[in-house]
């Protein structure tokens, strides 16, 4: 099921009676297991939560076998991060369609390909589906953290929220986590204030080390501290170089359409003025052949990293920036 009809049935309160999540963003996973319990009216009376090694299938099953004289429910929900044996998933599947007061969800915290057949499994023949959420764009991103922000009182804008979804390598879980620690501030918190708390006064964030790379600044030391701070590694940091040159070529290409720039229609959120200025102006150092340059060469070293395990992910990154310094010189 794609995630869309999923969000209808959610907002329709036509769940089925048994759902697998999965997928490449642990956030969302989270986030709506949560509003399936809710959408079902769980109780604690009515949960067994059964996390990772701790499953256990007989358990499950008398859990969502018995009956109730009072009719209450019997909702399993299962927290994993690999598929569960086929014969046991089935079976508890069948219990749940066969009783009206009998739920079953599974969040499992993996992308694994072999997934995808022990998703198969959800159908609509036994009253199930599933719902794979993938890696969302930082539009999307920026939403949930607005939606997040809102709901502990923040006054941080996007931008700031965009930054802070940035030096995290765009792990929203990880993001909308660090809020928590920012809620201290009573007052209307700026990125100058993510870097103090999230990283601390001396650290330096991912995007500001682009920013000196692709300025032509000396960056020798500041990779090294980078790396070695474990807030970074080496595929986080193409990623990052990734996404920061793809908003500079949208800030160029607006601007070559429109003579101007919004940040609004080119991000979907607003900035400051003054740093939808700057990145406007930095947008306009490169012209389109160094910036399909730039990209393509991000792209091969980020499939490097992720398929040739063998390879020395140091010295790929650093022939990775070595050929960007060449690139912006010429």
């Amino acid at each position: 099921m794609y995630k869309r009809e999923f969000l209808n049935l959610l907002s329709q309160k036509k769940l089925p009676d048994s759902l697998l999540l999965y997928g490449a963003c642990d956030y969302q996973i989270d986030h709506y297991s949560q509003m399936i319990l809710n959408s079902w009216e769980a109780t604690s009376d009515d949960m067994l939560t059964l996390y990772y090694d701790a499953y256990d299938f007989k358990l499950a099953k008398a859990h969502l076998s018995q009956s109730s004289l009072f009719g209450n429910q019997n909702i399993l929900h299962v927290k994993i991060d690999k598929p569960l044996p086929k014969p046991e998933a089935q079976t508890l599947l069948e219990i749940t369609t066969k009783s009206a007061q009998s739920r079953f969800l599974i969040s499992c915290y993996s992308d694994d390909s072999k997934l995808k057949t022990f998703a198969a499994i959800f159908s609509p023949k036994l009253s199930g589906q599933n719902v794979r959420f993938f890696k969302p764009n930082t539009s999307e991103a920026i939403s949930y953290l607005v939606q997040a922000a809102k709901e502990k009182n923040l006054n941080i804008q996007p931008y700031a929220l965009s930054h802070l979804y940035t030096i995290h390598n765009e792990d929203l879980r990880l993001a909308i986590s660090e809020l928590e620690k920012l809620a201290i501030l009573d007052k209307e918190i700026q990125a100058a204030d993510i870097n103090r708390l999230v990283y601390g006064s001396g650290m330096m964030g991912v995007e500001t080390f682009i920013q000196h790379l692709l300025s032509g600044k000396p960056i020798a030391n500041d990779l090294e501290a980078l790396l070695e701070s474990g807030q970074v590694d080496e595929v986080h940091l193409v990623n990052g170089m990734q996404n920061y040159i793809t908003q500079l070529f949208t800030f160029y290409a607006y601007i070559k359409l429109h003579g101007s720039h919004d940040a609004r229609a080119i991000l979907g959120y607003p900035l400051p003025e003054h740093i939808a200025l700057a990145r406007a102006k930095e947008s306009m150092r490169f012209n389109t052949e160094i910036y399909r340059s730039l990209l393509t060469l991000l792209a091969k070293t980020e499939l490097t990293l992720k398929t040739q395990t063998h390879h020395d992910k140091p010295t790929c990154l650093l022939a990775c920036i070595l050929s960007i310094i060449k690139l912006i010189k010429n």
